[in-house]
């Protein structure tokens, strides 16, 4: 990963940007061999899946009891066209929910090439933060924590997220449209590190982060500004 200070230039941060998105997206296509053929193990072998588990348990648990009968009645010529008509919908249903995850991955790599628009009316805006600590609230079963970013200029923003001593593995970035999370790691314990880029319009913006509430208390954590934006635009 490359190091990132206040004199890295916007291209170079663009040209990270596009390259993580670009990454998440070939993650959900059938580039990803890992993750294609476990789809099309289940859904081949399960279609009624696509439906959800227990619709998908019972609509197995109907063409196996199907299957039997048929067997039972001694026509296997039957036999063979319902296992090859129950192959064929999983071939289907394959190939469906793979253009659905594309499309939807295409869509999400959309919103995160863009530029998050300003918003009007935030208070207590940050410049450049450095260490900066804000406070958390807990609502829907996670602890939230915000930050007004002042972005003097159209440009992409570097944020270092720091949490030590958190027990999680998660940290889930509010919003999708210009953000990307280059790197996130840690160890339960110990300290959690992501690396964050926002494409941001001039102006004011509200970012937030959370993590699961759950039985712990909401942990500390900070968050520094590493680059800085002495273009107009771009």
């Amino acid at each position: 990963m490359m190091t990132i200070s206040k004199e890295t230039p916007q291209a170079e941060l663009l040209q990270l940007s596009d390259a993580v998105i670009k990454r998440e997206f070939l993650k959900g296509t059938p580039l990803n061999l890992g993750k294609f053929l476990r789809y099309v193990l289940l859904y081949l072998l399960f279609p009624g899946m696509v439906f959800g588990f227990a619709a998908g348990i019972v609509l197995t648990v109907v063409f196996c009891l199907a299957l039997a009968g048929i067997l039972l009645w001694g026509d296997e010529s039957d036999a063979s066209v319902a296992i090859y008509s129950w192959l064929a919908a999983g071939a289907v249903v394959v190939v469906l929910v793979n253009i659905v995850v594309i499309c939807a991955g295409w869509r999400d790599c959309r919103r995160r090439a863009a530029f998050r628009p300003a918003a009007a009316g935030l208070k207590h805006p940050q410049t450049s933060p450095v260490g900066y600590t804000p406070r958390w609230h807990e609502k829907d079963g996670f602890h939230i924590a915000e930050m007004v970013l002042r972005a003097p200029a159209r440009g992409v923003y570097a944020i270092f997220v720091t949490i030590p001593e958190y027990d999680g593995r998660q940290l889930i970035t509010g919003g999708k449209t210009g953000t990307c999370t280059v790197q996130a790691e840690g160890k339960p314990g110990g300290t959690f590190q992501a690396l964050v880029l926002y494409r941001l319009e001039q102006g004011l913006h509200e970012l937030s982060w959370a993590v699961p509430a759950k039985s712990m208390p909401a942990p500390r954590l900070s968050l520094t500004q590493l680059n800085e934006i002495r273009e107009r635009e771009i």
